[in-house]
């Protein structure tokens, strides 16, 4: 299949709603897809690809890849999905987050990590932040142009707030406060966690908010519209995969079929 055909399926999925970095990634899968014979016999060949040593995730993604492709070909594939496995979510404790921050001595890097662990954006969100998107009066964070193609408020400490504003002011900021690309984000990040003794990355901030939100008794509705997440069933991940919740709980309502006699 020549380039021209390719570029209409990515702008096809574009145009359906898809964001043009996922629609990239699946143009990359279907290619691959094509270049390997998929096109002669779609089911078949996505049986023979699920029995290869990929992770599951790559599976899934090339499943939706070629389900876009033979809807853009005017074909209903009715092939059933493969499962995904579900991976619990990874965050990080409140002390290494303290750790984390400590090993970070350059200033516009450590207000970088701490409005991510404080306000859960994704990474994308955090590294396009203008001046102009945080309103100071009210302590509020708007995020535009979101993956979810949904307009949100995040509402941020009044600590947090005069941190950012006086960062902008002193460096004269009419732009993005954190000009990073997401590899250099990374960089600062597993280089910062190395130095503390563990590991992390920018989008376990973003886990880490929501962890702790909830251990904090925040209110769940709250937290989706916070988060940007389309569903409540996106936050009660959290709850399942918070240790320290789980625990606390069992502590309070474990059956006590041993109890001391008064």
């Amino acid at each position: 299949m020549g380039i021209d055909v390719l570029i209409s399926v990515r702008n096809f999925m574009i145009e359906n709603g898809m964001k043009k970095e996922t629609a990239e990634n699946s143009v990359r899968n279907i290619r691959y897809f094509l270049k390997n014979g998929g096109d002669e016999d779609p089911t078949a060949w996505f049986r023979s690809f699920l029995e290869r040593d990929v992770s599951n995730s790559y599976k899934y993604q090339m499943y939706y890849s070629i389900k876009w492709y033979l809807k853009f070909k005017g074909i209903d594939w009715q092939f059933k999905r493969p499962k995904q496995h579900q991976k619990s979510r990874q965050n990080l404790s409140i002390e290494k987050c303290w750790s984390l921050l400590d090993h970070i001595t350059n200033e516009e890097h450590k207000l970088m990590v701490e409005t991510a662990l404080l306000t859960g954006m994704r990474p994308s969100e955090l590294l396009s932040l203008t001046a102009a998107d945080i309103d100071f009066y009210d302590n509020v964070i708007n995020i535009r142009n979101s993956k979810t193609y949904r307009d949100r408020s995040i509402p941020i400490s009044m600590d947090l707030s005069q941190k950012l504003q006086y960062w902008i002011y002193k460096n004269k900021i009419s732009g993005r406060i954190f000009p990073y690309k997401p590899d250099w984000f990374a960089k600062i990040v597993r280089d910062a966690s190395k130095s503390a003794g563990f590991h992390a990355t920018p989008y376990q901030f973003r886990h880490t908010f929501a962890t702790m939100y909830i251990e904090n008794g925040g209110n769940l509705i709250m937290l989706k519209n916070i988060m940007g997440h389309s569903s409540i069933a996106m936050v009660e991940n959290y709850m399942h995969s918070s240790k320290r919740m789980i625990r606390n709980d069992y502590e309070r309502a474990r059956p006590r079929l041993f109890v001391e006699k008064k």
